[in-house]
């Protein structure tokens, strides 16, 4: 007949320790991977709502061999140079429809900035920059009371020939 082996306190002890160690990794595993497949969930419903409407004929021809005409044929409507005075410049925003930019404008221009929306560039966005300042550390000073007021992030543009 064989012996009962009988289990020391001590023993018990530890091993009641490593099953609870390993149920708590478990449930934070769970929760972890249950987490992840929520936000996924939400991900894949949100892009179930976008409807991207694609033309038949593509306003543009297929890409050509030389990279020149290639870069032509991707954006046939370059956007105008826009000149503007040499300086530095706070720009405060950017956006992709003019009515943001403007609303954005007279926004700064009701506390007392002096804002300007610049045409689109390349890019298509539309920006909202102050100034033109003589000195980039004048131009920095503005931007961080800007931020500061605002609650934005803007940054410090020389100004030239902005595309």
């Amino acid at each position: 007949m064989e012996k009962e082996y009988k289990f020391k306190p001590r023993e018990l002890g530890a091993l009641a320790m490593v099953v609870s160690a390993l149920f708590i990794i478990v449930f934070f595993l769970g929760v972890t991977v249950g987490e992840h497949h929520e936000r996924a969930k939400q991900v894949k419903s949100k892009a179930s709502q976008i409807h991207i409407k694609t033309p038949s004929n593509p306003p543009y021809p297929p890409p050509l061999k030389s990279h020149a005409t290639q870069e032509k044929a991707a954006f046939p409507h370059k956007a105008p140079t826009t000149y503007v005075k040499k300086g530095f410049y706070v720009q405060v925003g950017a956006f992709l429809k003019k009515e943001g930019a403007l609303k954005w404008k007279k926004e700064l221009r009701n506390k007392g900035f002096d804002a300007i929306c610049l045409p689109p560039g390349p890019r298509g966005f539309y920006r909202v920059v102050l100034g033109p300042y003589d000195s980039k550390d004048l131009a920095l000073r503005v931007a961080r009371k800007v931020d500061k007021i605002f609650k934005v992030r803007s940054s410090v543009v020389q100004g030239r020939n902005i595309p």
